[in-house]
């Protein structure tokens, strides 16, 4: 088995074990994972109702109630609590679709009775709510009724959280716990990457998957000196659960290291900040257990030998599994080293130095709200302009659409605002087949404040090479104008009526379509010049 795992032999699919839930985003699995998620919200709204609103009664039974949680053990209640925390389990189980595949369960079965199994859970993204997983009461994973999950130790620092985690099989994740629990051969989950995926995270890349991995060895050299196994695991369709905004910075980040997460922003579903994620469906894949000899001594170079093999795995089942339960075309893994890491701080220091009110907030902000706003703009568009569509061949827009290239509609003219582009969004849905085409626009429009969320709002995106190659690699469609801003320059006031097509050197995206193989559908918009 674990000659399999170190040569990189083929896996058996027909050996996994797949379990999957039904999904339920209704009101009771909300409730539910508000009890457990949506804490962070509680105790901040409650804070501030206090300082600003509350009346000195409400002021006192607030504090005191957060005093009092805070000198309570984290498990009080006692059964009522984690009865209470196993209702949530179940019902978060719902609320996600859970889907859980077990790609050695013969493997993880003979490790469990024998010595506590490490499983390494990654991307960490913005909250690692997919380690909910592991929880006994859910049955899904080898590892006993003892499985519980590693977590920063803030969390037990904060009143009613300490409380809630501990429920749902939470603790502390330090050296202390951690060698506790693997000499008493009792089973746990964990994030490797940690806070400082958080941080690596990208606004404006809200699609990657961030991990790192390069220098968390840690648990390697452990899991050598007491022979534990350690089982990659990749969770899927956690990336795009939150919207965020942090600040960045050199101080942050030492901020973030020294009290174990990141003060930040975030909203999930409604667009409610410090709220429950969006309910998307999560695939949890676990991997086959890297076999780890027991060390007296354990040296340097064990520990990069272990830990190679360890990410070489976690890459496998990244690969394995990409296509199938993640609907990722191609891979979105950002490695990140130390070097790295370093380079980025530095960048963001020099960045410091000069302050743009755009870099306040997130092109995607407020979330959910702003593209409510960017669909009410688009549907109030359609009215004000009587749009009217023509389409040519409706038959041939399906057939391709239906594929998994994306489709290029060139638009012509640009005019002075392209201001046609309204026509290919998803919510007036003129365009047949396909519901997910973005309009691709100048990328100097998301370099202005405000106009960056409205364009984006409206499902825009900036038109470069990057943009256009990952949206056709993940078979989406596109539009954007050929001729672009060289029309304008060629516009004549004198002759006002005049159609302006500049494409005799436009030649670019068809380079692209053929690197992709992908159709171009030309589009012709009539009127423009009458409306500016």
């Amino acid at each position: 088995m674990n000659d399999g795992v170190k040569n990189g032999s083929s896996v058996d699919s027909s050996k996994w074990r797949v379990n999957e839930t039904p999904q339920d985003c209704g009101l009771v699995p909300s409730i539910a994972v508000s009890l457990w998620l949506g804490w962070n919200g509680i105790v901040l709204c409650l804070v501030l109702y206090a300082i600003i609103l509350a009346n000195s009664l409400h002021r006192t039974v607030i504090f005191g109630l957060m005093t009092l949680s805070l000198l309570l053990p984290p498990d009080f209640p006692g059964k009522a609590g984690h009865k209470l925390g196993d209702w949530i389990m179940l019902k978060a189980e719902q609320y996600f679709g859970l889907k859980t595949i077990i790609e050695d369960e013969e493997g993880l079965l003979k490790y469990s009775e024998e010595k506590a199994i490490i499983y390494a859970f990654s991307p960490h993204d913005m909250l690692p709510f997919g380690v909910f997983a592991f929880n006994p009461i859910l049955n899904r994973v080898p590892g006993g009724s003892t499985m519980h999950c590693l977590m920063t130790s803030a969390i037990f620092n904060i009143p009613f959280l300490k409380h809630v985690y501990t429920w749902v099989k939470a603790k502390p994740v330090d050296k202390k716990t951690f060698m506790g629990r693997l000499h008493k051969n009792k089973s746990f989950t964990f994030c490797p990457g940690g806070v400082q995926e958080v941080i690596l995270l990208d606004p404006q890349k809200p699609d990657d998957l961030v991990l790192f991995l390069q220098n968390r060895k840690g648990f390697i050299k452990l899991a050598l000196s007491t022979g534990s196994p350690i089982v990659p695991v990749f969770g899927f369709n956690l990336d795009g659960t939150f919207g965020y905004w942090f600040p960045k910075g050199a101080l942050i980040e030492k901020l973030s290291r020294m009290i174990g997460f990141l003060p930040m922003i975030y909203w999930g579903r409604f667009g409610i900040p410090f709220g429950i994620p969006h309910p998307k469906k999560l695939t949890i894949v676990v991997g086959s257990p890297i076999d780890v000899p027991k060390m007296d001594e354990v040296t340097k170079e064990k520990i990069d030998e272990y830990h190679q093999l360890f990410v070489d795995e976690l890459i496998k089942l990244f690969e394995r599994h990409k296509h199938s339960e993640g609907s990722y075309s191609t891979p979105r893994l950002e490695w990140h080293s130390l070097l790295h890491h370093a380079l980025r701080s530095f960048c963001s220091e020099q960045k410091r130095k000069t302050f743009h009110l755009r870099s306040l907030c997130t092109i995607s902000w407020p979330g959910p709200m702003g593209r409510q706003i960017g669909w009410w703009m688009i549907t109030q568009s359609e009215k004000n302009f009587g749009l009217k569509t023509i389409i040519e061949n409706e038959q041939e827009l399906l057939k391709v659409s239906g594929g998994n290239r994306g489709t290029i509609f060139a638009m012509e003219p640009h005019d002075v605002i392209p201001i046609a582009a309204f026509s290919f969004s998803p919510v007036i849905s003129r365009i047949p087949g396909d519901r997910n085409v973005c309009f691709l626009v100048s990328s100097g429009v998301f370099r202005l404040p405000f106009l960056r969320q409205i364009y984006s709002w409206a499902g825009s995106l900036p038109v470069d090479k990057e943009t256009f190659l990952s949206r056709l690699n993940a078979g989406k469609a596109l539009a954007f104008v050929p001729g672009g801003v060289h029309e304008i320059l060629m516009l004549n006031k004198k002759k006002p009526r005049d159609l302006v097509l500049y494409l005799r050197n436009r030649k670019g995206f068809i380079k692209l379509a053929l690197q992709t193989g992908s159709p171009i559908v030309p589009v012709f918009v009539y009127h423009l010049r009458w409306e500016l």
